[in-house]
């Protein structure tokens, strides 16, 4: 086991006759030669008596204390695994510490023996004691010891909630730097950084395999590990979610949506989620056409007609719920028009989308209201300039200032969009948050100015729509 792994480092870093070994260290290395759990212990036992009486010299002593360092590591991170049960207790006798104290005790004796031939092995060791017993999951690869723990760590995750989200901290995004594949960009970070966290996982399956094959002792030992977190992770699925254009503003809440409709300067983009799953073969991109794929419709007398049919098509295969982002600059009559679409469709409109804090899709879902006004439900009404709030015989009304205009006299300096959102709540005094509300907006304001009515903390909203 560790002999073998330990002779392909003295055999690779030189090629001058290494110095015949001491009967201890010969016995060892017989111990080692295999995984098995009684002859692992006693050789860490062996070595940790030996180095206690200071009797190894030169070679003899620093490859004590890297085969007790490394066996000692190598048996904690196979346990727990299939035969191998948690042998905290015992190893911490073996290796003459306190329980309690094993795992920092046994990185310590790695980092003293990081030297030379030695360091990609306790590299990798290290590296995924941290990432097994401190949450430290390693951007890169070592070796096999990386590989197992990531994949008990993505199988782990994927039990506990398999959603992209939960599964992005353990993916690097493959276009945070530099070019990437382009269907990825249609996909938000997170779906993009989970993404990626899978094909890792099938690159550390195949590494694991190839390494049992050629003879890497760790790998196999981790054989019945592997087998088994293999069973649990091939055939699993995550939903990516799509990516918003960057005119799309904050709107924070969470919502399960199968197709987001954004409506831009341009023309209107139609993407549902895409459905990704782990398959021996590899992973892959939906196919154009397929649900995840983008639809644009480009501006014009027929997008509305379009946008009708595009819905219809994805309703049927990739479901029903929609929701609704728009560009801050456009008019709100483009976001109503585009809530008629849906409706005309037959699908489910859900509510709004936004940009959430950390950049994800949010959604603040609302009920449509059409027909005569409800007398008995606070209203609270935009118009270009000013809100009014409206409930019974009460009416409170709020101007923002705005930037003013190269020919304009100057105005005071308009306010961010936060303190806009405090002063509407505070100012207006609106209600309890558990009261209805219906929102009512002319359909010349900004959609910028509806999504921050569309941000305030109610727990029904309405939207009146024309």
């Amino acid at each position: 086991m560790i002999f073998a792994a330990l002779l392909g480092c003295l055999m690779a870093s030189s090629v001058k006759a290494q110095p015949v070994p001491g009967p201890v260290i010969r016995e060892v290395r017989e111990l080692v030669e295999d995984y098995e759990l009684k002859s692992g212990l006693e050789a860490v036992a062996r070595l940790s008596a030996e180095l206690n009486t200071g009797r190894l010299r030169a070679a003899d002593l620093l490859e004590a204390r890297f085969l007790r360092a490394m066996t000692a590591a190598d048996l904690l991170l196979l346990s727990g695994y299939s035969e191998w049960d948690r042998i905290d207790a015992q190893l911490a006798r073996a290796f003459g510490v306190k329980r309690d104290e094993l795992i920092p005790a046994i990185d310590r004796a790695l980092e003293e023996v990081r030297e030379g031939r030695f360091i990609p092995l306790v590299d990798d060791a290290r590296a995924a004691l941290a990432a097994r017993f401190r949450g430290g999951i390693s951007s890169n690869r070592l070796g096999s010891r990386t590989d197992l723990v990531y994949l008990s760590s993505v199988s782990a995750t994927l039990s506990a909630l398999p959603k992209a989200e939960a599964l992005a901290p353990l993916g690097a995004d493959p276009c945070g730097e530099g070019s990437c594949d382009e269907g990825l960009l249609k996909y938000s970070a997170a779906s993009r950084r989970a993404y990626a966290a899978l094909e890792r996982a099938l690159s550390s399956i195949t590494r694991l395999i190839h390494a049992s094959d050629f003879g890497d002792p760790f790998a196999r030992a981790a054989e019945d590990g592997l087998h088994q977190l293999s069973r649990q992770l091939l055939g699993a699925a995550i939903e990516m979610s799509p990516s918003l254009p960057e005119s799309v503003g904050r709107i924070e809440g969470e919502g399960e949506f199968d197709t987001l409709v954004s409506i831009q300067e341009d023309g209107v983009v139609v993407q549902s989620k895409a459905r990704v799953r782990l398959d021996p073969r590899g992973l892959a991109l939906p196919d154009e056409g397929a649900c995840g794929s983008r639809r644009f419709i480009k501006r014009g007398g027929r997008m509305l007609n379009e946008l009708v049919e595009v819905l219809r098509q994805s309703r049927a295969s990739c479901g029903e719920r929609v929701v609704i982002s728009a560009s801050d600059t456009l008019e709100v009559d483009d976001f109503f028009a585009a809530i008629r679409s849906v409706r005309r469709a037959g699908s489910t409109l859900l509510g709004v989308a936004g940009r959430r804090h950390d950049g994800e899709v949010g959604v603040r879902e609302f009920a449509v209201v059409q027909g005569r006004q409800k007398r008995d439900v606070p209203i609270l009404k935009i118009e270009p300039e000013s809100i009014t709030y409206l409930v019974a015989a009460k009416r409170r009304v709020l101007s923002f200032p705005r930037e003013s205009g190269e020919d304009e006299a100057p105005r005071e300096v308009a306010l961010s969009e936060e303190e806009q959102l405090e002063r509407l709540k505070s100012e207006l005094a609106l209600d309890e948050a558990e009261a209805p509300l219906i929102i009512r907006a002319n359909q010349k304001v900004s959609f910028e100015q509806l999504r921050l009515a569309l941000r305030l903390e109610r727990a029904r909203i309405s939207l009146w729509v024309h």
